[in-house]
């Protein structure tokens, strides 16, 4: 598999795993809200209890699936820090800056202190030296 390949798919499954979190906040708020609307004196009907039972299964089914997104993500990063380790240390940061933490190439050049133009040098050259090395 070549290293775009990689990086792609650790950068979507960040996105992912994000992207499922919040949603299983926002389940959880609807879940509380039936809750708390229960137990105030609401009425307790057999379509509240089918909603609460349908909520708690999709946060487990979303829980699963993000456990299985880390997972993934988790032997895809290791097998790129792998390839990684002889490499400079500046394609390494400029790597793990924008495939690892999500950051654009002009943030990755606020942080480093460099212009983007030079980011984007580097970062094409990290990217041919890491293709060789996965």
């Amino acid at each position: 598999m070549k290293s775009r390949n990689i990086l792609g798919q650790i950068k979507f499954l960040n996105e992912q795993i994000s992207e499922d979190l919040l949603e299983i906040a926002r389940l959880r708020a609807e879940l509380t809200d039936i809750s708390a609307h229960c137990s105030s004196g609401g009425v307790h009907t057999g379509g509240n209890h089918d909603k609460i039972d349908k909520l708690v299964v999709r946060i487990i089914e979303m829980e699963e699936r993000i456990n299985h997104e880390i997972d993934v993500q988790y032997r895809l990063k290791n097998r790129v820090e792998v390839a990684m380790v002889n490499m400079r240390p500046r394609y390494q940061e400029i790597i793990r800056m924008r495939y690892f933490e999500n950051k654009d190439i002009h943030g990755i050049a606020l942080d480093l202190g460099l212009s983007d133009s030079s980011v984007k040098k580097s970062h094409k050259q990290a990217l041919i030296e890491l293709q060789v090395r996965i």
